[in-house]
């Protein structure tokens, strides 16, 4: 895979997974065996954890929008 498509990648999983906040998008962006390394967030340990950390993120901030400056 090239590094745009990489990069592409990324961009929809940002789009679709945080800021439309598809939280089940996570299966197609995320493998089976995810593990999160966050020192931010250490009780986040697998893409479960993770879907509901975004969960949680969005209730406290339901207009949670990311963006990409650089990548």
């Amino acid at each position: 895979m090239s590094t745009e498509e990489n990069k592409a990648i990324i961009r929809r999983m940002t789009e679709e997974f945080y800021n439309q906040g598809n939280i089940e998008s996570a299966e197609q962006f995320f493998a089976d065996i995810y593990v999160h390394h966050d020192p931010a967030s250490p009780h986040v340990r697998d893409r479960d954890g993770l879907k509901q950390m975004l969960r949680a993120f969005l209730v406290g901030c339901p207009d949670l929008h990311i963006t990409i400056d650089q990548l």
